[in-house]
């Protein structure tokens, strides 16, 4: 091995191809060898170097501290490490931005052909960019912290903000329900359809009184249910469970039959105002409807196609889309609109597509991801 600057460098050629700056020094810190890498980095060339104190070049390794690690290293010690995070470098070279270059340095000891004397071997490891690229995620990190805790903080205040609306929007909405129960109540206390005959313009006036108040009472308590919709988070819901409870809590006079046994879908805690809403809507607007249907199947895409349908009277082809147009309908025209909204919170759609003079049909279509089957649990 090495002994002094005028031994063979051809030993130490395979150093001059790697992409690390690799320096031999002796005892005295006398540079024995100066590879190409660190030519570049310095700009000084090993000519130049070879044989020169690296103390003049390197101010650090006149420090007492790092002589006397430098020292073991010498006397055939273990390997030494010098962090870029306590020492961003041990020889000294610049980028191109002019920064300090920022190395991880290991020194090894290397022995030669004098018993118990030893050189050193310097390798310094180029991690400026990893430094950079870790300081970047710190503050991209940093950022995205404080960025959540504003948000955070904005969330908490929505919610105060929200909670407040609410509370005034229920306090509104009961008192006005109250005053139009009082107006219903007083209206059918007159006993006007036993004192005014039915074919009269007053008798009709006084049905339109009525019809409107009833209106007005539902478009009140549509607005809570609007109001509800989204404000808790969705969950799994056994659709088979509810059109049963459905149909035999309001519905008796209908034959229902219900194939939706085990499936389960991700939806809104509301969704069972939608399959009340497919009752109401069979009854009220299908004319002659005795039954409701209700299936379920799987399409080629693994979605799965929920149908209502009933034996009434249909929807016309020019109203398919309409009847989930907020205020369309003989009613109030708020249930399949409703409906639409509450299904669509979790990626749900609805539509119909039944043939007039048929029947209406529903077709509810769930992505993949949003039911599952008792067999899957």
């Amino acid at each position: 091995m090495i002994t002094n600057i005028n031994e063979r460098e051809e030993e130490l050629a395979l150093y001059d191809s790697l992409p690390v700056g690799i320096c031999v020094i002796n005892p005295e810190f006398q540079v024995l060898f100066w590879n190409r890498c660190l030519e570049n980095w310095s700009g000084i060339k090993k000519d130049r170097i070879k044989g020169t104190d690296l103390r003049d070049k390197c101010e650090k390794l006149n420090n007492k501290h790092f002589q006397k690690r430098f020292e073991l290293i010498f006397n055939g010690g273990p390997p030494d490490s010098f962090s870029s995070q306590l020492h961003k470098y041990l020889i000294p070279s610049k980028l191109h931005n002019g920064n300090m270059r920022i190395q991880h340095t290991t020194v090894v000891a290397s022995k030669t052909d004098s018993p118990g004397k030893y050189n050193a071997i310097i390798i310094c490891e180029d991690v400026s960019n990893l430094i950079n690229e870790v300081q970047a995620f710190r503050h991209m990190k940093d950022t995205a912290i404080m960025e959540l805790n504003e948000r955070i903080k904005a969330e908490n205040t929505l919610k105060i903000v929200n909670n407040k609306l609410n509370l005034m929007n229920s306090i509104t909405r009961h008192d006005i329900l109250n005053q139009l129960t009082v107006a219903i109540m007083s209206l059918n206390l007159l006993g006007i359809e036993d004192l005014i005959p039915a074919d009269s313009k007053e008798y009709k006036s006084f049905k339109r009184i009525e019809s409107a108040l009833e209106n007005i009472k539902q478009q009140i308590n549509f607005t809570k249910d609007y109001q509800d919709m989204g404000v808790e988070s969705p969950g799994w819901y056994d659709i088979g469970r509810i059109v049963e409870r459905t149909g035999r809590a309001a519905f008796r006079d209908l034959a229902v039959t219900n194939e939706l046994t085990g499936y389960e879908i991700y939806a809104d805690p509301l969704f069972e105002k939608v399959i009340y809403t497919l009752f109401d809507n069979a009854v009220r607007h299908g004319k002659k409807v005795t039954g409701i249907y209700f299936s379920a199947s799987e399409d080629n895409e693994g979605n799965l196609n929920i149908i209502c349908k009933d034996n009434g009277i249909g929807i016309p082809e020019a109203e398919k889309e309409k009847i989930f147009d907020r205020g369309y309908g003989k009613n109030t025209g708020l249930g399949l609109f409703l409906s639409r909204e509450i299904l669509s919170i979790t990626g749900i759609s609805i539509t119909e597509d039944g043939v007039y003079g048929e029947g209406a049909r529903f077709l509810i279509t769930v992505q993949k991801e949003m039911y599952r089957t008792a067999e899957s649990l």
